[in-house]
Formats: structure tokens, sequence, C-alpha cells
């Protein structure tokens, strides 16, 4: 009598292999979800930080730094990023990249890494050769500082602490005008419009509130996010 071999026939052996594909199919993207949440988590600490540094400067002070590039430094005020401006034109104020040590909170956290997220793939810090690269995934505020000849405001001026934008992740989303991508260009100066938070942690971006504490706010909820901070 013949007796059959112990090995699998063709049909088993795609069975099991179109399992193990949906499996994959189900798993893979919950790991990559997973692994996206701690790289969130590593960007709120970030922001955290940062926060707390605008905290202890604002002690000082009584008001808030410039965002750079074109922040008001005098009376001793200084930027919160150093603008550092290059040969070319990146953006209308010329600045190619920032000198995160150079900037006024930068005595208060002692850490450059804090400055960027870890989701931001094209923020790397300038080297020879390249257009740009800030070296920087967050910016402030720009109705804080007193950008481009507005008045400096004081902390005391921030009606709603809690709701008004101090630090916003955009180091995937600012859009050009010209295309209509998103290009990597975060110099430490966010004006709403044609910056847009960077949608790079589970549909959501991490903010950073002028009352020093932080959240994950979701794409839909953008537009609803509060800037001017005497309203």
């Amino acid at each position: 009598m013949c007796r059959r071999g112990k090995g699998f026939t063709l049909i088993e052996l795609l069975v099991v292999i179109a399992i193990i594909a949906v499996l994959a199919a189900i798993l893979f993207p919950l790991l990559a979800s997973v692994k996206e949440k701690g790289r969130q988590s590593q960007c709120a600490n970030n922001m955290k930080q940062l926060g707390t540094g605008f905290r202890m400067y604002l002690d000082v002070w009584g008001k808030y730094p410039g965002g750079a590039p074109a922040g008001d430094l005098s009376k001793g005020y200084s930027n919160w990023v150093w603008p550092v401006k290059g040969s070319t034109i990146p953006n209308r104020e010329g600045i190619r990249f920032v000198d995160v040590s150079k900037g006024c909170i930068f005595d208060y956290v002692k850490n450059r890494s804090i400055y960027m997220c870890p989701s931001d793939s094209q923020g790397k810090a300038f080297k020879s050769g390249q257009t740009f690269g800030f070296g920087l995934s967050y910016s402030m505020n720009n109705q804080l500082g007193p950008e481009f000849n507005n008045p400096r405001i004081s902390e005391a001026q921030v009606r709603t602490p809690s709701k008004t934008v101090l630090l916003v992740d955009e180091g995937n989303g600012t859009i050009d005008k010209t295309t209509g991508k998103t290009k990597p260009i975060c110099d430490g100066y966010y004006g709403a419009g044609p910056d847009i938070p960077a949608e790079v942690h589970c549909g959501g971006c991490n903010i950073s509130f002028c009352d020093s504490h932080m959240d994950w706010i979701k794409s839909t909820d953008f537009a609803s996010l509060k800037y001017n901070p005497t309203r």
C-alpha cells in the first residue's frame, strides 16, 4: 500500500503563505502605528522641555522673544532661535538655516536634540552643498514675537494662555506656493496660512501652548487653533 509522505502539498503551502500574508497586512500597520506613537511621545517630551525653557525666559524678561528670522533685538531681547542668512534664498528673509544654540531659550534647555521631532524626515541640520537645512522642527507663533514691526507681547497680554499656540511642529508642513506641495522650511517663525502644522503623528501634530502644556491635535482641528494672543 502506498503511504503519503510527510511533506506539505503545494495547496497546503499556498494556504500557509496566504495566511501569513493576511497576518502581515494586519500586523505591519499596527506595528508602524506603535512605532509612530513612540516618536510622538518623544516629540511631546521635546516640546514640554522647550515650553519649560520659555517659562523660565518669561520669568526673567516678562515678554516673549522674537520668533526669528526678523525678531526685534533691541533692549537686550533676543530670538528663541538664531537665524543665519545664506547666499541662496529659500524663503523671503534669505534664511538658509538656524543656530539653536545661539537662541535665548537654549540657555535654559542645553540640548540641541530636543529642537528636532523624531518624525521630521527633512529637517536635518545644514551641511555643505544643501540649499537649506534648518536643524529645527518647531516654530514659534509669529503673533507672540515682535516680527516685522509687530509689537512685543508680554505674558500678561495673552488672554487665554491655555488655548493660544506657542510652538508648532511644522518640520514637514510648510506649503510651497509655486507647486502647492509641502517643503521643509522651518525657520523658527510660524505664520498660519502658508505654514501648516506637520501631520506626522498618526494623523495629527503636537502643539505647545502658552500655559506650558502641550497636546496632540488631529489634522481636522488645525483650522480651529488660536494664534492671536490678545483676542
